[in-house]
């Protein structure tokens, strides 16, 4: 999410691009700095772009001026993580249970099989 060729910063700028392409936006990429947060309470990536200057963006198609603080942050994605256990509670929750669990040698990441009570 912050890695040192800068594709990751590169993929969440293009996100403005994206948005004066579809929606007659007329954002300004080179006036937001890239930002990247680990929010422990949710257990999260929190990845943003911050404006290094007041501004005003005007989303053309949809009629919308969205003013811009100096510093204020334009949250674009989020990466939420999962343990185990916090799965296992919100799909019980939701009326299944687990199959089976499999992981790779580190734990660092999980595909799981649900079934339905």
């Amino acid at each position: 999410y912050d890695d040192a060729q800068g594709v990751t910063e590169a993929f969440i700028k293009n996100a403005l691009t994206v948005l004066n392409r579809t929606v007659g936006a007329n954002f300004d990429a080179g006036a937001f700095e890239y930002a990247v947060t680990w929010n422990h309470h949710e257990a999260r990536l929190e990845l943003e772009l911050e404006s290094t200057r007041a501004q005003r963006a005007r989303l053309g198609d949809l009629d919308l001026d969205l003013d811009f603080a100096k510093d204020e942050p334009l949250r674009v994605e989020i990466s939420a993580k999962f343990c185990r256990a916090q799965v296992e509670r919100e799909l019980l929750a939701a009326g299944f249970v687990l199959s089976d669990w499999w992981t790779d040698d580190n734990d660092d990441y999980a595909l799981s099989l649900w079934r339905a009570k």
